[in-house]
């Protein structure tokens, strides 16, 4: 049977994710689990550390700010 080339381009690409922020191409294991979704994060474990450090000082200065 053959298969498409988007069937085919998955199956060889289904042990790999883009990262949404990076843009790389990286092994699911450097991907955060979701258990309620049952799938990967979009952003791998680096850029999503970066981000959400980011997150948090820009959140901590507006709860500061309200004080």
């Amino acid at each position: 049977m053959r298969r498409s080339g988007r069937a085919r381009e998955q199956a060889a690409t289904a042990a790999t994710k883009v990262c949404a922020l990076c843009a790389q191409r990286l092994p699911l294991d450097t991907f955060h689990w979701i258990k309620s979704s049952r799938t990967h994060h979009s952003y791998c474990r680096g850029c999503h550390s970066v981000y959400m450090a980011e997150r948090y000082r820009r959140r901590r200065r507006a709860v500061l700010a309200q004080r």
